[in-house]
């Protein structure tokens, strides 16, 4: 099940990636001055951490103010024709605008980067993220800031994923790879197996680079970028026979034995080869439980346990 939790490295880095497209009603198209003229007339702004009822109050005004600032804070961006998008999140935290009592919109925040207004059937894209932070930031409301660097952060993280998945690579596989992934980022194996046998003659050569290949990725065992199952599906092609002795005809990297734990303590091979995985030679169970222990992740541990110790 793995599988399906795991998009692009591109999507995960930027949810509005993941948003849902759709055409508007031609009563709700976005005025940006509508959104203007009301928070000029408002004389109240609530803030809650989500637009669910039972919602907490973080910020309750009626300082003029704090509207103005709030229309200052909002750069936004009006979609053009095809534009039309909602992102799949329900936004935090949730705006609500007053006058004389009666609410008169609600916005919401989603990651920083869009908001969705009562008065438009599309979310709007901000423009300058960083006037639409400090607004929050300037009234003790710290979610939104905390929650776009954290997203930032993992943007980071997946490029840098990313880019060491490339970098390790088969070089036999990269003019194969330009073209490979589909729409969930799977790739197809058939080309990148043909390409390995073509330039890459020697099985152990082959092996190896592989385990190299499948031991450079984001980190985990399970929820992994649904890219990395190539590598796995062309080691998966040879014998557990031929995997040990290519593994055994030299002294691995730290890559490789990464990759070879993975492979053997992996749900994909316990469930294809459980009889393998007792035939295992017992000082490579060994080496590759005493290298997942170091890694000091829960998850790698659980399931080496089960695959080196048993």
């Amino acid at each position: 099940m793995f599988l399906l939790f795991a998009f692009q490295w591109w999507k995960r880095a930027n949810p509005l990636s993941l948003a849902i497209p759709y055409t508007p009603t031609a009563d709700k198209l976005v005025v940006i001055e509508d959104l203007r003229k009301i928070l000029a007339e408002a004389d109240r702004i609530v803030v809650k951490d989500s637009p669910e009822t039972w919602a907490k109050t973080l910020f309750d005004s009626t300082d003029k103010e704090d509207l103005e600032d709030l229309w200052e804070s909002l750069t936004l961006e009006t979609p053009g024709a095809g534009e039309w998008f909602h992102c799949m999140c329900n936004g935090t935290p949730a705006l609500y605008v007053f006058q004389q009592g009666c609410q008169l919109l609600e916005l919401t925040n989603h990651h920083g980067q869009s908001i969705r207004c009562s008065l438009w059937d599309s979310d709007v894209r901000i423009v300058d993220e960083e006037r639409w932070l400090s607004w929050f930031d300037l009234r003790g409301i710290s979610g939104p800031r905390r929650e776009y660097e954290a997203m930032q952060a993992r943007g980071e993280q997946h490029k840098k994923d990313w880019q060491r998945w490339l970098d390790t690579m088969p070089k036999a596989l990269a003019p194969v790879w330009v073209n490979a992934l589909d729409e969930l980022g799977n790739a197809d194996p058939a080309p990148h197996r043909a390409a390995l046998e073509r330039d890459m003659p020697d099985r152990n050569e082959r092996i190896l680079a592989l385990l190299e290949w499948f031991g450079s990725g984001a980190g985990p065992w399970s929820g992994f970028p649904s890219y990395e199952i190539v590598a796995e599906k062309l080691i998966l092609d040879f014998s557990t026979t031929d995997i040990v002795a290519a593994i055994q005809s030299e002294r691995l990297s730290p890559a490789q034995t990464e990759g070879a734990a993975r492979l053997f303590g992996g749900w994909t091979f316990g469930k294809q080869r459980p009889k393998d995985l007792k035939e295992l030679p017992n000082a490579l169970k060994k080496d590759l439980w005493l290298h997942t222990q170091n890694t000091k992740d829960k998850d790698k541990i659980s399931r080496a346990r089960r695959a080196f110790t048993n």
